[in-house]
């Protein structure tokens, strides 16, 4: 029985030997045909070939199921294609639309000027340059404020150095310390605190009344060139327009040649 066997075996690797010099592997050429099979599109003689191999083969008859049930469920997973009506109806409802740069281009009025500065500070902060321009104009500004004869808040820096030096000078090499800093901070905090917001407010009170006056007169003649508008009379409303431009270089005038008058007083009560 068992040399019966060992000739079964023999024929049956003679057999697949021959195949792999001719036809090729048996299992390779079932699997080629296998999705003709599952989509019923091989001929007689292929069909009852690859049938024959997958009674005697698991792994190509496993591939066999697999591909028929993948049969019903692909389908459904396949790219949809909407056709050539989709995009020209698509097309015909989106290509006459205003984009949006073009319709913040023709608003007008406060949205208008809104959209304008808000597109216009957008650009403005993603430049590169920008944090060092940001840094060079508040260096001109605190320059303009400090330094600058007639600045408001002319003198400060020299009343911080001595209110930051102020606390060292009182040290002892040993012992208190602590103390004595805390107490020349104090005080030099005090000092600054009055002193630099009293010459504010002294100036600024200054400045506000020298231009009174002139404040009133610019209340008046915009009111009136208000009125002159709502009565649709162009005339008295362009010259009290006038008026209030007038009214507002005075303004300017004198809210910056008061500090000056003030300086060239103090000047003269100090030499006489």
């Amino acid at each position: 029985m068992r040399r019966f066997d060992d000739k079964d075996d023999r024929n049956e690797d003679l057999v697949r030997s021959i195949l792999d010099r001719t036809s090729g592997p048996a299992c390779s050429r079932a699997l080629e045909h296998l999705p003709g099979l599952v989509d019923n599109n091989l001929d007689s003689g292929d069909r009852v070939l690859v049938q024959a191999h997958l009674e005697n083969c698991p792994g190509c008859r496993s591939v066999a199921v697999v591909l028929g049930w993948m049969g019903t469920e692909l389908p459904a997973m396949a790219e949809i294609d909407p056709g050539e009506e989709f995009t020209a109806a698509v097309l015909a409802r989106t290509a006459r639309l205003p984009s949006r740069a073009a319709a913040a281009g023709h608003l007008t009025g406060a949205a208008g000027l809104v959209d304008r500065l808000g597109n216009w500070w957008e650009e403005r902060i993603q430049r590169p340059l920008f944090a060092w321009q940001v840094a060079y104009a508040l260096t001109v500004l605190l320059t303009v404020l400090t330094i600058a004869p007639g600045a408001p808040l002319h003198g400060v820096p020299r009343q911080i150095l001595a209110g930051v030096e102020a606390g060292p000078a009182r040290l002892s090499v040993l012992g208190g310390a602590f103390t004595t800093v805390d107490q020349g901070v104090a005080q030099g905090a005090g000092f600054l605190k009055d002193s630099v917001w009293g010459g504010i407010r002294s100036d600024v009170g200054r400045r506000v009344q020298s231009t009174e006056l002139a404040r009133d007169h610019l209340g008046r003649d915009v009111q009136g060139a208000w009125r002159e508008i709502r009565h649709k009379r162009t005339g008295p409303a362009l010259m009290r327009l006038s008026a209030a431009g007038s009214d507002f270089q005075e303004i300017w005038r004198l809210w910056w040649r008061s500090n000056s008058i003030n300086q060239s007083s103090t000047a003269e009560r100090s030499s006489s």
